[in-house]
């Protein structure tokens, strides 16, 4: 986390990330997104658990974070990028190393300042934030040997798939829906006549 252009070279030149550890960040990663929504200190808590879904939590750390490995690598590969989907994703889920510090330090901090004190939480979560970016943009340059400007023309281009995809699953969905209930109608009619 200190040196972490050293350590992306490490991966790509010397295959030294663990696919272990990065699922162990990212189930770390969803499990203090979790609890940070649910154990804020009580001046800063607004949990509400009639409306709490953690199916949504679910899709939106570990699902987000399979899309963009996937969608990454998807446009990369179209692009001449030398990255293989396991060094994306351990690059990605390394990256999250920041996040997974900040919501704990934020988590204790709620339950020790004041609401107005809660400025500092929030430069620190930017803070955290900005550096986690920073790790992911110096990763994804090291393990595609992009140059920054490539980097950004990529990066559009894989959000963009990003929500290609998520339309075609949401697609894909609502269809298997609609045959779904056409079969059920179907079938009913049968068992009737």
């Amino acid at each position: 986390i200190m040196h972490p252009i050293e350590a992306f070279r490490l991966v790509k030149e010397k295959q030294m990330g663990s696919v272990t550890l990065s699922i162990v960040l990212l189930a770390l990663f969803y499990i203090v997104t979790a609890v940070q929504d649910m154990g804020k200190g009580f001046a800063f808590n607004f949990f509400n658990s009639a409306e709490y879904n953690s199916l949504y939590v679910l899709l939106s750390t570990v699902g987000l974070v399979l899309l963009w490995v996937v969608s990454n690598w998807l446009v990369s590969v179209l692009l001449g990028g030398i990255g293989r989907i396991k060094e994306i994703f351990i690059v990605t889920c390394y990256s999250l190393q920041p996040l997974i510090f900040s919501s704990v330090i934020s988590l204790v901090l709620t339950h020790v300042l004041t609401p107005d004190e809660y400025v500092f939480v929030t430069l620190l979560q930017s803070f955290f934030l900005l550096y986690a970016a920073f790790m992911l943009i110096m990763g994804i340059m090291k393990v595609h040997d992009f140059e920054f400007g490539r980097f950004l023309g990529t990066t559009a281009l894989s959000i963009v798939a990003m929500l290609i995809i998520v339309f075609l699953v949401f697609l894909f969905i609502m269809l298997a829906q609609q045959v779904f209930s056409w079969l059920a109608t179907l079938y009913i009619e049968i068992r009737y006549r």
